[in-house]
């Protein structure tokens, strides 16, 4: 059994891909079992030509990693790219749907959410659709490990990938466009980014739809440490990283005069927030202060009085 989708397919990784080999034998021409994964040459380089398989795929999540380009994803979307489709795997889960028999695992539930899709989009550029945003809308306890409230979670659109054992994150530009989604593996410690994913501020098309302009925003590391400030009603962004040339400019360009920067308490963290502060102190409209950590814990491992002590020893205004 395979699920994609939330829907079973009666049979496995290895023979789908030789049946996708039936259908496209220019490529896939060697399939090697791998233990836990099964070894494929890679169609996103190379033209699938490679004279030996770097491309990984798990055979219970189907999830596949190149070691020679890095391309990752979902088994949906690694068959729509054989198919040379870049659709998020919308065809992918077509073709398996009419190759193999399947079986609903259960309906899913709807949230009330409207976001504004009467933007501006960049011509060429492919934006996760809602149809694909639509099948994650699951809850899960991990969620509220890790200190999520339903209103975040409608709020973010925070949703559960079935297929990966995974809490996905839709990131979107200011405009509310989704540029791509990223995932948090319940069982391990990590996330997991599409390959060259353009990683704007997270979070900056929310704190857009406050009805209010805030006087300062507050700047995190990771997603769970951004939505964690959210619940204290403190409007916050995250780098997903210490933050790159074109978020810091992002930042520059943000219409709250103070910047709060709040990266994690080791040295990659105190070495951004000193990159942060050199850049946004050219700009004398900007109130920037830096947060002292009393300890190695980052916001996100606070108790709630903790965490509103620190909100209160910022005073930029």
């Amino acid at each position: 059994m395979t699920t994609v989708d939330n829907v079973l397919f009666n049979t496995d990784i290895i023979t789908i891909l030789h049946d996708l080999h039936e259908e496209l034998p220019d490529i896939l021409n060697i399939i090697k079992d791998a233990g836990d994964n099964v070894m494929v040459q890679c169609p996103f380089h190379k033209d699938g030509q490679e004279l030996k398989p770097s491309c990984g795929i798990h055979k219970e999540t189907g999830l596949y990693h190149c070691f020679t380009c890095h391309e990752v994803g979902t088994l949906d979307e690694f068959i729509s790219r054989c198919f040379n489709r870049d659709d998020w795997g919308i065809y992918g889960r077509e073709w398996l749907r009419q190759h193999y028999q399947v079986v609903e695992t259960e309906d899913r539930p709807e949230l009330e959410l409207e976001y504004n899709r009467k933007n501006l989009k960049r011509e060429n550029y492919s934006y996760v659709p809602e149809m694909v945003l639509k099948q994650y809308r699951y809850i899960h306890p991990y969620m509220y490990q890790r200190k999520l409230t339903d209103d975040l979670i409608e709020l973010f659109d925070i949703g559960y990938d079935k297929e990966t054992d995974m809490i996905t994150f839709p990131v979107r530009d200011i405009y509310g466009n989704c540029l791509f989604v990223a995932r948090r593996s319940v069982k391990g410690k990590y996330f997991h980014y599409p390959h060259g994913a353009e990683k704007p501020l997270y979070g900056v098309y929310e704190i857009n739809r406050l009805d209010y302009i805030p006087d300062n925003v507050w700047v995190t590391e990771s997603m769970f440490n951004c939505l964690t400030l959210w619940k204290h009603n403190i409007p916050a962004v995250a780098l997903n990283g210490t933050g790159s040339k074109d978020q810091m400019k992002a930042l520059a360009e943000l219409p709250y005069r103070g910047v709060v920067l709040a990266l994690d308490p080791d040295a990659a963290g105190r070495t951004g927030m000193n990159k942060i502060y050199n850049y946004l102190s050219k700009y004398s409209y900007k109130l920037i202060s830096t947060v002292d950590y009393k300890d190695e814990r980052d916001i996100n491992d606070l108790s709630d009085e903790e965490c509103e002590e620190l909100i209160k020893t910022q005073h930029l205004m």
